[in-house]
């Protein structure tokens, strides 16, 4: 998935759909966002996981899970801020289904849509 400020590739996330057999439910695994240095703290991060949760939520998914480094505050700080959980045991992270509807209206905001070609 891309993220694009006037027809500039400016950020991205990767990831996989994936199934849960613990839920029982298809997932997503979120392998990585990246926003290029210059295009940091303008929302492109937050974005990409706004419009990544559509997706999931399209995909009748009930969670997205990845992980993160201890030692990236910032992300961490984020993490908190979308409503992720953050398992210290695993450094695992996941949105679950009720953080991705809330987090998926922000791209709906700026007029994400999740219909394929």
């Amino acid at each position: 998935m891309l993220a694009e400020t006037d027809g500039v590739v400016v950020g991205l996330a990767t990831y996989c759909e994936s199934y849960s057999t613990f839920m029982n439910q298809p997932s997503i695994w979120l392998d990585d966002v990246y926003v290029y240095p210059e295009h940091r703290n303008q929302g492109m991060g937050r974005a990409l996981l706004a419009c990544l949760c559509s997706v999931a939520l399209e995909l009748g998914c009930t969670q997205i899970d990845s992980t993160i480094a201890n030692d990236l505050t910032h992300e961490r700080k984020l993490t908190r801020a979308i409503g992720a959980k953050i398992f210290h045991e695993r450094r695992l992270i996941r949105l679950d289904h009720s953080s991705m509807k809330n987090l998926a209206k922000q791209a709906e905001a700026i007029g994400f849509n999740t219909a394929r070609q």
